[in-house]
This record gives C-alpha cells, sequence and structure tokens, in this order.
C-alpha cells in the first residue's frame, strides 16, 4: 500500500508541475528554450521527489513521474499555446 500511495503522489506533483511549466513555456519565444526550462525543472523536481518518496530508483521514476510529467508537459504546452495565442 506505500508503495502505490508513492505512485499518487509522484504523479501528482509531476502533472501540476508539468501543467505549470507549460503554461510558463509559452511565452518562451523559441521551443528549444522551453524545452531546456521543462528539462532543468525535471531534474530539480526528480531529487526533491527522490526525498519525499525515499528515492524508488530510476526505473520507478521514470515510470511514475518522467514519462508522466513530459506528456502533461507537451500537451499543457500545446494547448496553452492555442488557447493564449501570443
Amino acid at each position: 500500500m506505500e508503495d502505490l500511495m508513492a505512485s499518487r503522489v509522484s504523479v501528482g506533483i509531476h502533472t501540476l508541475v508539468a501543467i505549470a511549466i507549460g503554461y510558463i513555456s509559452i511565452f518562451f519565444n523559441s521551443g528549444w528554450y522551453a524545452l531546456i526550462l521543462a528539462i532543468v525543472v525535471l531534474i530539480a523536481l526528480s531529487r526533491g521527489i527522490e526525498k519525499i518518496v525515499n528515492a524508488r530508483g530510476r526505473k520507478w521514476w521514470l515510470g511514475n513521474g518522467a514519462f508522466i510529467y513530459f506528456l502533461i508537459w507537451i500537451v499543457s504546452w500545446v494547448f496553452f499555446f492555442n488557447v493564449f495565442a501570443i
């Protein structure tokens, strides 16, 4: 049960942060800058999540954090870019 709760916490935090970074990414003129921002935030976020869920390993983090983060980030970035066309 503890592993399930750790997965939920990780996915929830990664999802919320990815949506926020997706919104911030629309203010960059280049997609490369937005990608660099997303990667830097993901690296910082991974360090924080390791402390919250007691470092479950890279494979666990890729499935319960990194993949979800990039998927939600790209979807929210495209959504916000289309809604708030700058």
